[in-house]
C-alpha cells in the first residue's frame, strides 16, 4: 500500500485566527501559504491530471502538486495543551449542531427572523 502524506493548508493572510484556532485542534501540522485561492489550484490541479500528461496535464495528483502545489510560507505544530480543551468544545459544537441543525431547524429560522427584523428596526431608525 502506498503511503500517504496530507498536508493541510488553512486560512488566507487576512485570517491570522485561523491558525490559533486549528492548532489545538490538529493531530498534525498545517501551513499556510501566501495565496488565497487555493482551492481553485486544487482544482486546476485535478483538471491537470483529468487532461493527461499526453496534453499538457500530469498522470497523477501527487506529480501535479509536486509542479503546481503553492509553496508554504509557514508552518504550524498541533498544541497538544490545547487538544483537550478543543475536542469537549468539537463534541458540544456537534451536539448543537444535531439539535439546531437536524432536529430544530424551525429554532434558526426564528433566530434569522428576529436578526432580520432588529436590523431593519435599526436601518428605519437611521433614517427617521
Amino acid at each position: 500500500m502506498p503511503s500517504m502524506n496530507w498536508s493541510l493548508v488553512v486560512g488566507s493572510p487576512k485570517e491570522p485566527v485561523t491558525d490559533a484556532d486549528l492548532r489545538g485542534h490538529l493531530r498534525f501540522a498545517s501551513g499556510r501559504t501566501r495565496f488565497e485561492e487555493i482551492p481553485a489550484r486544487g482544482a486546476a490541479m485535478f483538471g491537470a491530471v483529468a487532461a493527461g500528461a499526453k496534453a499538457g496535464g500530469f498522470d497523477s495528483i501527487d506529480s501535479a502538486s509536486a509542479v503546481l502545489a503553492a509553496p508554504i510560507q509557514r508552518t504550524y505544530q498541533p498544541n497538544a495543551d490545547a487538544r483537550e480543551a478543543y475536542d469537549r468544545l468539537y463534541q458540544i459544537y456537534r451536539e448543537l449542531h444535531e439539535y439546531l441543525g437536524e432536529n430544530n431547524v424551525d429554532l434558526l429560522h426564528r433566530l434569522k427572523q428576529v436578526r432580520v427584523r432588529s436590523l431593519n428596526n435599526a436601518l428605519l431608525n437611521q433614517l427617521v
